[in-house]
């Protein structure tokens, strides 16, 4: 009985000394182009926040294949495990500047006659292939309404608070 209590004791100290080697190891590992990366973030435009991965699943991409924003991607090569950042990221870096050529009228006609078009309000029009694409209603006038094709962060600087939870 002695005995076995003993190897029992044993054998926990030496699957903790892996667990913790294995812990030290994820730890050492930084942020490299095709390494799969989770981070938690708050991201805020103007000190407001506009989206945070709190009480959801951490976002999740692969270094370097331009899954996120340029401006993102930069600050967080050679981060590890457990590190935390705050990131500003100026327009060109992040969702570009606005483009002036991206402003379109569309006459009152095309828009869905229950919809009561308001300047701001963000629509979904389909792009050439088929998927979604979020336009604001930059102006509301008597026979056309004036949609801004730009991304709706396009212009603004992104300010990213990360928390990086995997790199593998």
């Amino acid at each position: 009985m002695k005995y076995l209590l003993l190897a029992i004791m044993l054998c926990a100290v030496v699957i903790s000394t892996v667990d913790s080697h294995a812990a030290q190891k994820e730890s050492a590992v930084t942020i490299q182009d095709g390494k799969n990366v989770a981070f938690d973030y708050i991201l805020k435009v103007d000190d407001k926040i506009i989206d945070n991965s709190e009480g959801k699943e951490p976002f999740k991409y692969v270094h370097g294949q331009k899954m996120i924003v340029p401006g993102l991607e930069k600050a967080l090569k050679g981060m590890k495990v457990g590190e935390t950042k705050t990131v500003v990221i100026n327009p060109e870096e992040g969702y570009g500047i606005i483009n002036e050529k991206a402003f379109r009228d569309i006459p009152r006609s095309k828009l869905p006659p229950e919809l009561e078009p308001k300047e701001g309000m963000i629509l979904q029009m389909r792009d050439p292939s088929g998927g979604a694409l979020p336009v604001r209603i930059a102006e509301v006038k008597e026979d056309v309404v004036v949609l801004d094709l730009n991304h709706p962060l396009a212009g603004k600087v992104l300010c990213f608070d990360v928390k990086i939870l995997s790199v593998k």
